[in-house]
């Protein structure tokens, strides 16, 4: 079908071209043509419908990584050794401190009342007793009063003695003499007596004008008499080493370049022990440079040869795996501001990297705590 709008109203005229405002034929004007609306273009690209719930899981997938992140972190710093020393110190140290507070605390608390069956009966034989009142008159037996006259004591007869020659005694009198005279027994209450027995001194904690380090306070608590009270304010060591043995352990300290041999563990079965032998190399048995990874021994499974200063040590001076200290158990660690030393009246107290800490005296012996 012809569009209508094509043709004028007046002449019927086909116009040329399409919205034209006056006919080319007769020159009448033309009526305007309704405008026609476009639709609105099409949104591109086209947005898909959010699925219910997506914003929560994105949160909650966002949360998921950052927690899996800070575990990573956290199994890298423990996988390196200066940040798990760290940790091991601040731990210690809270421990230290958490177990001097209880000590004040029981040192500081008033003694409780006797619970054991001794300590109730020296108080009871201690304090006086109250004569018992008489009994009423009508409740008298009259059953007949003992005796006043004190019953005689058995006596012991001595076992008769073998005769070793017939010769008869010079005299009676003389064998008279010879029988065993009887000997004298202590009453009860003579036994017990608080005055037959003589106080013991008890020995007084010292005040020390310098402070026992918070690192050995339990160890000072226990062991304040054979220390005695410290020199100095001790001091952090560092770099020390150490390596652990079948035997014990050696400790490298860099500020004196001694080195402690300390024999706190039971070579047959591992055991640590709490007390036993330690002492230090002289000056002359300092490391001459040689082997520095060691002479290529061939330990057991398990086990390790010591290289270095420690291994030249060991296989000179220290009699090597046949030793008192046998074969490594661990490989040989350096490390810094971890091991403390100070100095007592009496002895040195060292702790390394372990929170094991000792008292090393003058005798050769030694005391730990851990």
């Amino acid at each position: 079908m012809t569009d209508q709008s094509l043709f004028c109203p007046y002449c019927g005229a086909q116009q040329l071209k399409t919205g034209a405002r006056f006919c080319h034929t007769c020159g009448q004007a033309l009526p305007a043509l309704p405008a026609v609306q476009a639709p609105p273009p099409p949104a591109w690209p086209p947005q898909p419908p959010h699925p219910v719930g997506g914003r929560g899981r994105g949160v909650g997938l966002r949360l998921l990584l950052a927690a899996l992140a800070l575990l990573l972190i956290a199994l890298a710093l423990l996988a390196w050794e200066p940040a798990r020393s760290r940790a091991i110190y601040l731990w210690n140290d809270w421990r230290l401190a958490a177990t001097e507070q209880a000590n004040r605390a029981r040192d500081a608390a008033p003694a409780a009342a006797p619970t054991g069956p001794s300590e109730a009966l020296d108080t009871i034989e201690a304090s006086p007793r109250p004569p018992s009142p008489p009994p009423p008159a009508d409740q008298l037996s009259p059953s007949p009063l003992p005796s006043a006259t004190p019953t005689a004591r058995p006596t012991a007869t001595p076992p008769s003695r073998p005769t070793f020659a017939p010769t008869p005694l010079a005299s009676p009198s003389a064998s008279a003499s010879l029988a065993p005279a009887a000997m004298p027994i202590a009453s009860p209450a003579q036994a017990t007596s608080p005055a037959a027995t003589s106080p013991q001194a008890v020995p007084v904690k010292p005040t020390c004008s310098i402070p026992v380090r918070s690192e050995f306070s339990v160890l000072w608590n226990r062991n304040w008499q054979v220390l005695g009270c410290p020199l100095d304010g001790g001091a952090i060591v560092s770099p020390a080493c150490e390596q652990a043995f079948q035997g014990g352990h050696l400790f490298w300290r860099s500020d004196t370049t001694q080195v402690y041999m300390v024999f706190d563990r039971d070579r047959g079965d591992g055991v640590d022990l709490t007390s036993g032998d330690w002492f230090v190399g002289p000056r002359e048995w300092g490391w001459d440079g040689s082997d520095p990874q060691g002479i290529g021994l061939q330990p057991p499974e398990g086990l390790y040869e010591p290289i270095g200063g420690l291994g030249w040590l060991w296989r000179k001076y220290l009699g090597g795996a046949d030793g008192r200290l046998g074969w490594a158990v661990a490989r040989e660690h350096c490390f810094e501001r971890l091991a403390v030393a100070q100095t007592y009246q009496k002895g040195i107290a060292y702790r390394s990297s372990d929170p094991k800490v000792y008292a090393l005296l003058p005798s050769k012996r030694f005391v730990s705590q851990r």
